[in-house]
């Protein structure tokens, strides 16, 4: 009913990602709820069933939405704020060169936090980069 009624932000209807995504709440809610998970077969067929058969099912979208990378100015912009006016408290005072580190790795390779950092939406699979797996030479 979500595919038919829903309203997307880039066409008519909802895109393949968003639903896969309410798929995903929809399975913490009844994990939290009902105590049941879901197995690892199902939820490969019910993803497997948003991209393939709904768009053509419900006609959903299959647009996605355009990643934008920050800019040079963008960048910069962070570490002048981390160095100069940034008042948190870090654990370790090392911490914010990490930050900025990879805030300048993520502008120079033109890369969203997300292709190289593990997301807490994708907790434990495993994908990023460490600080101690790059080397200045």
């Amino acid at each position: 009913m979500i595919a038919r009624f829903s309203k997307g932000f880039l066409d008519t209807k909802m895109n393949t990602n968003s639903l896969a995504g309410k798929w995903k709440d929809l399975k913490r809610a009844v994990k939290l709820e009902c105590n049941y998970q879901f197995s690892p077969k199902e939820n490969k067929e019910i993803l497997e069933f948003i991209d393939k058969q709904l768009p053509s099912l419900e006609g959903v979208s299959t647009k996605a939405r355009p990643k934008l990378i920050a800019n040079l100015k963008v960048t910069e912009d962070l570490v002048i704020f981390l160095w100069k006016s940034d008042e948190y408290q870090y654990k370790h005072p090392r911490i914010r060169m990490q930050i900025v580190f990879l805030i300048l790795i993520f502008s120079l390779l033109g890369s969203r936090p997300g292709e190289l950092v593990e997301s807490e939406a994708w907790v434990a699979s495993n994908e990023g980069i460490c600080y101690k797996d790059v080397e200045l030479v």
